[in-house]
């Protein structure tokens, strides 16, 4: 699809923040298209896709994800509508069977393909998404989990240096846990009633955690799609052993 080295093709990269999950997964892969194929990279904002693609006139446009927010959708759908080659990652790709659906198509009311390539997370996920597209397997292929590389490429922050910032360097075992989109999930997921049964249990299994093992610190990071409301432990819990962070520390740190 594109050539060689001596391809000069256009490939716009849409973004909502130039940080984060997104971000951090594309530009690597935007820095090899660039230095070791030799395309022309320009990155813009997913609020401005249509503007964009008019007046650049891209050859490509490379999406993280189609699936999720509207503004995927727009641009996807116009990009294509135009003739021009769509190629989409998978932000959030391990797959489950029965949500197929909503990992695939997720709020695209038109359930029409609006891409050229999708590429997923692996020969397993390759294997259920061409059994949920069969007329569109041709489109889909395996790129491995993205935003992996972030791992290999950041330092992280050493353990002591975050301990002392927070002032907990006394403790010697630590405890990491990514919070839930619950409050999503109920409103949207294919079973809300489980999703409110699971919320509750999680955080009464999260609170006596807390509780029963003071000597260990449990970091409890809030999902970025959550609000302080509905979160997977309460923001008024109280705890020596306890660190509850939003934003302000990268998951890789």
């Amino acid at each position: 699809m594109l050539k060689s080295k001596k391809d000069t093709a256009k490939i716009l990269v849409l973004l909502f923040a130039p940080i984060g999950r997104d971000a951090e997964a594309v530009i690597p892969l935007c820095w090899g298209l660039e230095k070791m194929y030799g395309y022309q990279i320009i990155f813009g904002s997913m609020f401005d896709s249509v503007y964009l693609i008019d007046k650049l006139r891209p050859q490509v446009v490379l999406l993280c994800n189609i699936a999720g927010a509207s503004f995927n959708v727009e641009a996807a759908d116009y990009a294509y509508d135009k003739g021009i080659i769509v190629i989409t990652l998978t932000s959030e790709g391990l797959f489950r069977k029965p949500a197929m659906e909503s990992f695939i198509w997720d709020n695209y009311k038109k359930k029409e393909i609006n891409w050229h390539k999708m590429f997923v997370w692996s020969e397993t996920f390759l294997k259920m998404a061409k059994e949920f597209l069969p007329l569109y397997k041709n489109t889909l292929d395996v790129s491995g989990s993205t935003g992996i590389d972030r791992y290999k490429i950041y330092k992280p922050v050493s353990r002591i240096k975050f301990l002392k910032k927070y002032k907990k360097e006394k403790f010697k075992k630590v405890v990491l846990y990514a919070g839930f989109t619950f409050a999503q999930a109920i409103k949207i997921g294919e079973d809300p009633k489980m999703y409110k049964y699971d919320f509750v249990k999680v955080k009464s299994i999260l609170k006596s955690l807390v509780v029963k093992n003071t000597d260990i610190l449990f970091i409890f990071k809030k999902h970025p799609g959550e609000d302080s409301n509905s979160m997977d432990v309460d923001s008024g819990w109280k705890h020596e052993n306890l660190l509850l962070l939003s934003d302000e520390e990268t998951l890789v740190d």
